[in-house]
């Protein structure tokens, strides 16, 4: 039998699949924040805005990004990581490792 651990990796390889760009990690100051999430954006936390939230959230999101609203980005990202459906499967969308990361270390933003 299979561990979830062993799963999730393998969620893990698919999404990292699906997008050229490589994830160092999460980040440890506020620019390295500001440069994950600019990195990131479009269009993979993009599309993970798109899917799980209506089109009002995806206008509002679009806007506060053009803005560098970072604060209320967060806002945005921790609506998304609640709002998606609990499951492995969700670590296949691309990005969604970013996503809970940003969220997660969204305190270094507060610096």
């Amino acid at each position: 039998m299979r561990g979830g651990i062993q799963d999730l990796r393998e969620m893990q390889i698919i999404a990292d699949s699906q997008t050229s760009k490589k994830y160092e990690g999460f980040p440890k100051t506020k620019e390295e924040w500001i440069q994950v999430f600019e990195t990131w954006w479009d269009p993979e936390l993009l599309n993970l805005v798109k899917k799980y939230s209506d089109k009002h959230f995806v206008t509002i999101s679009k806007y506060l990004r053009e803005h560098k609203d970072y604060t209320a980005m967060i806002n945005v990202l921790n609506t998304i990581w609640c709002k998606a459906p609990d499951g492995i499967t969700i670590h296949s969308d691309p990005g969604w490792n970013v996503l809970c990361d940003l969220c997660s270390e969204s305190y270094l933003m507060e610096e």
